[in-house]
């Protein structure tokens, strides 16, 4: 399945809140530009849902990203999560949602899941008509190996 890849603007907009998220973690600085910029692209009509969760999905994306370009290297996006979880600008449902839908894009990139994911993301948003429709094009695979002649799909 290939996917349409983001709107331009999405992808300058999301790169000012990763940039500001960024500021705020390594220097445990204002959290404050990154919410003006999460609120301007809601109102903008660029991301849906509340706030919590825009910032969350952007913790979530920076963290795995910098999981995998920097292995070894503190992370530096899990105190910036714990702190706004602390003040409330973000919750656990919020956390949650980013995850799976990070989960969801992966399974989609590559067309299969591990099966504890796959079951996961069913039990998650499985009431979701969306989810169930995206969720047709990843295969369920019983362990954490690629199946033989795996799919590809669009970028997550």
């Amino acid at each position: 399945m290939e996917l349409p890849g983001p709107d331009d603007e999405v992808v300058r907009w999301v790169a000012r809140l990763q940039t500001a998220l960024t500021a705020a973690a390594t220097t445990d600085g204002d959290i404050g530009p990154a919410i003006r910029i999460a609120d301007d692209m809601i109102a903008r009509g660029l991301q849906r849902g509340p706030r919590g969760q825009v910032l969350a999905a952007s913790l979530i994306d920076l963290s795995h990203h910098h999981l995998r370009d920097k292995p070894g290297q503190p992370e530096p996006y899990r105190p910036l999560k714990d702190r706004l979880l602390a003040q409330g600008l973000i919750t656990e449902d919020n956390v949650s949602a980013a995850l799976h839908g990070w989960e969801l894009a992966v399974g989609l990139q590559q067309g299969w899941l591990p099966a504890a994911l796959y079951d996961e993301l069913i039990a998650f948003g499985g009431a979701d008509p969306q989810v169930r429709e995206l969720m047709t094009h990843i295969q369920r695979h019983p362990d954490d190996q690629a199946p033989a002649a795996a799919p590809t799909g669009g970028k997550p």
